[in-house]
C-alpha cells in the first residue's frame, strides 16, 4: 500500500457486458447480482479494482458533535 494511503477502496463496474457495464459501490454488489439472477441473465461483468484511499480527517468539532449524538442515542435507548 503507498505511504499515503490508509485503505483499499475499490473501484467498481457491473453490467450484462463489459461495454454495457456501469459504476456501482462495492456495497451495491450483492443487489446487483441478485438483479442479474432475477433477470435471467445467463452471464455478466463485473469489475472490481483495488484503490489506495485515505480517509478524509474530519475536524474535531464535527467529531465531538458526533460523539454528542451518539451519546444522546445511548441514553435514550436506557430509557426504554
Amino acid at each position: 500500500m503507498p505511504e499515503y494511503a490508509d485503505f483499499w477502496g475499490f473501484d467498481c463496474r457491473f453490467g450484462q457486458t463489459e461495454d454495457s457495464a456501469e459504476e456501482i459501490h462495492v456495497a451495491q454488489i450483492n443487489e446487483k447480482i441478485s438483479f442479474a439472477e432475477s433477470q435471467e441473465w445467463t452471464q455478466f461483468y463485473l469489475e472490481i479494482l483495488a484503490a489506495p484511499a485515505q480517509r478524509a480527517k474530519r475536524d474535531t468539532l464535527e467529531q465531538d458533535e458526533a460523539q454528542e449524538g451518539e451519546f444522546e442515542e445511548q441514553d435514550g435507548d436506557e430509557e426504554r
